[in-house]
């Protein structure tokens, strides 16, 4: 269980995740347990990813990308895209044909990583599936079980011209949309929340101190909302507008 958000901005990419690994014992949800992990990886001085899948597999997808070239982790996403996803399919291709036909398993064992990076000059985000279908976003994007509601979160604020904001700004928008969505999941989601940002200067993990700044800000960003609601005058009438009705035609006046 995961949500790995991706989100674009002026600068560069926000990429953000929760942090709860959960493990269910043969499948059963009645004995899932959960320790608190880090899901966002640096691949190269200009790229962060996620994934959602199989842990195991993951470990397995990070071991494989050590071996590519840094000068090609360098290219515009444009022909870097299939390097990325050439990558995961070799691995899931793998991982399939290794499964023994007959043997007890809770399921396919899959990894999908969401990829943000700031190449060829170009801010740009690039999910892989986990049957291998590659798709660049020029907005935002999230994977995992707690992406509908990354997604739901990041509709509602699509009036804020997203793509447009400072990185700051971005920061903001991702963590109150993956707060939102560990308040909101019944399971599998939880704290604390992680950030890391791609910019033309680089990857950056943000500490828990940085973290709690950006929280601030979403404070912040909330009261000014609930002033803002407040100040629309809702459920009464403004003074100024209390005078006296005088109709749409009023009589000529007298000789």
């Amino acid at each position: 269980m995961t949500l790995i958000l991706a989100v674009r901005c002026a600068d560069g990419v926000v990429l953000g995740a929760d942090s709860q690994s959960t493990d269910m014992s043969g499948g059963n949800l009645v004995f899932s347990t959960r320790k608190t992990v880090q899901k966002l990886k640096r691949l190269s001085d200009h790229i962060a990813w996620g994934a959602t899948g199989n842990v195991g597999l993951t470990q397995r997808f990070e071991h494989s990308c050590r071996d590519l070239d840094p000068a090609t982790l360098e290219q515009p996403i444009e022909d870097l895209r299939d390097t990325l996803a050439s990558k995961q399919r070799a691995l899931q291709r793998a991982a399939v044909d290794e499964v023994n036909a007959g043997v007890p398993s809770t399921g396919l064992v899959t990894v999908a990583p969401l990829f943000a990076g700031f190449t060829g000059g170009q801010p740009w985000i690039l999910e892989v599936t986990a049957g291998g279908e590659d798709t660049v976003y020029d907005d935002y994007y999230a994977v995992g079980s707690g992406g509908p509601f990354a997604q739901a979160a990041m509709v509602s604020v699509a009036h804020h011209d997203v793509r447009n904001r400072n990185l700051d700004e971005a920061k903001a928008i991702a963590l109150r949309a993956i707060d939102g969505c560990i308040q909101t999941s019944a399971f599998g989601l939880g704290h604390p929340i992680s950030i890391c940002t791609v910019t033309a200067e680089g990857v950056q993990v943000l500490s828990q101190a940085d973290i709690r700044g950006v929280e601030d800000s979403v404070n912040a960003w909330k009261a000014a909302e609930k002033d803002a609601l407040g100040g629309l005058g809702l459920g009464g009438v403004s003074p100024e507008l209390e005078v006296e009705d005088e109709g749409l035609d009023p009589p000529p006046a007298e000789a």
